[in-house]
């Protein structure tokens, strides 16, 4: 299996003369459309995939999420929600496993799985890792650190982007010599590799016909492609399809980016006032309680965001992350409050119970007061220019996800209209709101994605459904021959 994450099958197909083997993959290959848990929860894809679970059973929704218990944003870690992965079944089943930078996956906890994480993968959960640990030296000693690093979510100029694109490019040709090498020096059955620069380019590259895309190089997300494409050859040469199954996917896409995360966080706050019935505030500055990151990141140019935020520990970005979604609340007059996220944004309640500091009683008149104030408020926002809505519906995730961990979930997705980052929106309950896209993302993700299946295990037929992103721990363990937990 290999993965390119978030590759977008619409831009592979229109650039087929640059991509040699996707266009022979294509030709040969049979095609899967994917429907994925992206459709509500971008972050989701792979922990669904590898668990075959839903988001309410997982419970992971971002990178660094919301913990009711410390009521803090804090990264998703092993001690707190660990998922195993398939394939550790199918090496307890006695089967070879090599997997390379699978994202959203925690530190090795079965030594016979040839593992590694963290090495190049757009979401980087931690610090580099290999199992045996002499692998970790010898990657080190051969290929070095990929140069991709942590995303920083603020916006970049040119200059900025032509060196992120060759980032990219370096990176994935370099994945590829270290996905071929792990290929012909294990001992697999199963072997699997996630190719994360599609996935970082898709974001900060893509480029279409809006204005606000003018910075970005022409060209440059296609030479991301292209490379991706070479180390797809590379690893795929010489792979003896009569003996064995190659599954080329992405369990997501991407397109452009038509969030309006900007606006949540000014919304909540009136919405909030206008709730406990205090007079809410209708200019444009932010109130002075919401703390002293979210005017840092107003106030400093994004350029110097950028270069200091590279340049300090991961520890201090989560920091950041964590007081820019909580600094100046007060948990007492909070009835929600907005998880900063990607495409689609998220709102919690801050519920009795669940949370450490909750306030709101599930079920309450209050509550379901507060649930009609939030959705009828959000769903009247209108861009100030057009008078076009920007919410498309508000999806009920503790209703949508069933699972022993939907308590980690956020209680509302915002799902935007497709229009493209407004910089004013207006209704008549919370007036005229201003706010300018800061997450230096042209692109973001779009639910739908695809596998690419040839060799054995189609010529054998009799195969299992794929049809979403769930449907690999049964796809993979029937080619295999193997029943398993999952």
């Amino acid at each position: 299996m290999l993965a390119v994450d978030a590759g977008e099958l619409s831009l592979i197909r229109a650039s087929l003369p640059s991509l040699p083997t996707f266009r022979r993959l294509l030709e040969e290959a049979a095609l899967f459309p994917l429907r994925s848990s992206a459709e509500h929860i971008s972050a989701s894809v792979w922990p669904t995939m590898y668990t075959g679970a839903p988001p309410g059973e997982h419970g992971i929704s971002q990178h660094i999420q919301w913990d009711p218990t410390g009521m803090c944003m804090r990264r998703i870690s092993s001690d707190w929600v660990y998922c195993e992965p398939f394939w550790y079944d199918l090496a307890r089943a006695g089967l070879g496993v090599t997997v390379l930078d699978v994202p959203f996956t925690f530190e090795n906890r079965l030594p016979r799985v040839v593992e590694v994480t963290n090495w190049g993968s757009h979401d980087l959960m931690g610090r580099f890792q290999a199992n045996p640990p002499a692998l970790r030296r010898e990657i080190r000693r051969r290929y070095g650190r990929h140069p991709m690093g942590y995303e920083i979510p603020v916006s970049k100029d040119m200059r900025q982007l032509v060196a992120m694109k060759r980032e990219c490019v370096v990176g994935a040709e370099t994945k590829g010599r270290l996905a071929r090498w792990l290929r012909d020096t294990t001992d697999w059955d199963f072997y699997l590799v996630v190719f994360g620069e599609c996935h970082r380019g898709g974001h900060i590259l893509w480029r279409d016909h809006d204005d606000a895309h003018d910075h970005v190089p022409t060209g440059a997300l296609l030479d991301v492609y292209r490379a991706v494409d070479g180390a797809l050859g590379t690893v795929l040469e010489g792979v003896d399809t009569d003996t064995t199954t190659v599954v080329v996917c992405a369990l997501h896409g991407m397109g452009a980016n038509f969030s309006q995360e900007h606006f949540v966080r000014r919304a909540i706050d009136r919405i909030n006032a206008s709730f406990r019935r205090e007079r809410a505030a209708r200019d444009d500055p932010p109130p002075p309680q919401r703390g002293l990151i979210r005017a840092l990141r107003e106030s400093i140019p994004a350029p110097l965001q950028h270069r200091i935020a590279r340049a300090v520990p991961v520890q201090v970005r989560d920091w950041v992350v964590g007081r820019e979604v909580t600094g100046g609340l007060d948990w007492s007059r909070t009835p929600g409050f907005a998880l900063r996220s990607d495409l689609y944004s998220f709102v919690r309640l801050n519920v009795v119970g669940r949370e450490r500091l909750g306030t709101l009683e599930a079920g309450s008149d209050a509550y379901r007061r507060y649930i009609e104030h939030v959705t009828t408020r959000f769903l009247g926002l209108r861009t100030a220019g057009t008078d076009r809505p920007i919410v498309r519906d508000i999806a009920p995730a503790q209703e949508i996800f069933s699972g022993a961990r939907r308590h980690l979930l956020p209680d509302f997705i915002l799902r935007w209209t497709q229009e493209y980052p407004a910089t004013e929106v207006r209704s008549p309950e919370l007036g005229l709101i201003r706010a300018t896209p800061d997450s230096g993302r042209t692109g973001e993700h779009r639910p739908n994605g695809f596998a690419l299946v040839l060799g054995r295990g189609m010529k054998e037929g009799g195969l299992p459904p794929l049809a979403h992103n769930s449907d690999f721990p049964r796809f993979v363990s029937h080619l295999l021959g193997v029943r398993t937990r999952s």
